[in-house]
């Protein structure tokens, strides 16, 4: 049987939330590349086991990660779930604050 696609909402607020970067908080590796994408989709919890391809058990990686997360065994499903609630607090921390001006906002995010 076939493997279910990814929703195109659900694959949009992934790459939102990864910020162009590896979801690892040690990584961080760049994914948006000028000669190419290096972005790879990992489910936290084995496609396999649920047939599940939902917002929560999916995550950002980049191949090296993923490669260690999946072949490797060198992180849990419970560190990797943790990699995700870290950047979705470091989302909350960045988008979730009310600028008057757009230059305010400008001045916070151009660093980044």
């Amino acid at each position: 049987m076939p493997r279910k696609s990814i929703s195109t909402n659900v694959e949009r607020k992934l790459c939102a939330e990864s910020m162009g970067r590896c979801m690892n908080p040690d990584c961080q590796a760049e994914l948006f590349r000028k000669n190419g994408d290096v972005i790879e989709k990992a489910h936290i919890v084995p496609y396999c086991k649920t047939a599940d391809n939902v917002y929560e058990n999916l995550v950002i990686l980049c191949p090296t990660c993923h490669t260690d997360f999946d072949k490797n065994n060198a992180f849990s499903s419970e560190q990797v779930k943790q990699w995700k609630t870290i950047r979705q607090e470091e989302v909350e921390r960045l988008f979730g604050e009310k600028y008057a001006t757009f230059e305010e906002l400008q001045r916070q995010v151009f660093p980044i």
